[in-house]
């Protein structure tokens, strides 16, 4: 009987056998353009064929070599767990920091984003990048932790919104707002971009501080999660739909229980 693990490892162990087997999936080819494709030699592409060939996973027709039934099936599901370990291997060392459990689309959509290294996260990189998204922005809505209630966060916003004319819809912790009123410069800033006709609600008293904070970019969603400590620790940056729809349906419902604040809740 066959082995499953054992064919797994067969398949996984090799770079040139999973090369081989997605480029048949792709459509019939023969082992010279095998050959062309993947950059493997004739020798090793051809061993690669039998074994494929016995396992019942390609056949080899009048022509090219194509996959059976089974080998699209093989290819398809492999594809799924490179994906999904591609993912592991990027939020794992950062789970903590992410409210993974309630980000309810398949996390293999952030294979094609933007996942940062937290061994080499330049917070203020993060900052240029969100000052990029804001230029380009006709609408921004989200979520404000206590960490982002500085200004080097507040004057990029304040200056889409106040000379830019962006559409500007946040939510913020109350965490968040008892540092920003105890900061001048932070009063006169939200006070301004409030004047602007932007929108700032305020979540209840019990709620508690945000784990994490999220935005949307026009078509970038964005989420970044902080450590214990407040220091921006993992940023997610994604254009795939269900992540943006994601985004701003956590922004809504935070909304929905939130009091909307007025220029004069920043007054001194």
């Amino acid at each position: 009987m066959v082995d499953p693990f054992g064919e797994i490892s067969f398949l996984t162990r090799s770079e040139n056998r999973v090369a081989v087997l997605g480029t048949l999936a792709e459509g019939p080819h023969t082992e010279y353009e095998l050959v062309e494709a993947t950059g493997i030699s004739d020798v090793t592409v051809g061993r690669i064929l039998e074994d494929f060939a016995e396992r019942g996973w390609i056949r080899e027709g009048e022509g090219p070599y194509e996959t059976t039934r089974l080998g699209d099936l093989l290819a398809e599901d492999y594809t799924r767990f490179e994906r999904t370990m591609d993912v592991a291997c990027r939020l794992g060392p950062v789970i903590e920091y992410l409210p993974v459990d309630r980000m309810d689309f398949d996390l293999r959509l952030l294979v094609r984003g933007r996942v940062s290294d937290p061994e080499t996260f330049d917070s203020l990189r993060a900052v240029d990048r969100w000052k990029q998204l804001l230029r380009r922005s006709d609408r921004v809505v989200g979520t404000a932790p206590e960490a982002t209630a500085s200004t080097v966060v507040a004057e990029p916003f304040h200056e889409a919104v106040v000379e830019g004319g962006t559409t500007f819809r946040v939510v913020v912790s109350r965490a968040y707002y008892e540092t920003a009123s105890a900061r001048p410069e932070m009063r006169r800033l939200l006070g301004e971009i409030l004047r602007a006709d932007a929108e700032m609600y305020l979540m209840p008293g019990d709620a508690g501080d945000f784990t994490a904070n999220v935005a949307a970019f026009d078509d970038v969603a964005t989420i970044t999660g902080y450590d214990e400590a407040g220091n921006l620790r993992v940023g997610i940056e994604s254009r795939a739909e269900p992540v943006r729809a994601w985004v701003r349906e956590t922004y809504e419902s935070y909304r929905a229980d939130a009091t909307r604040l007025e220029p004069g809740d920043f007054a001194d």
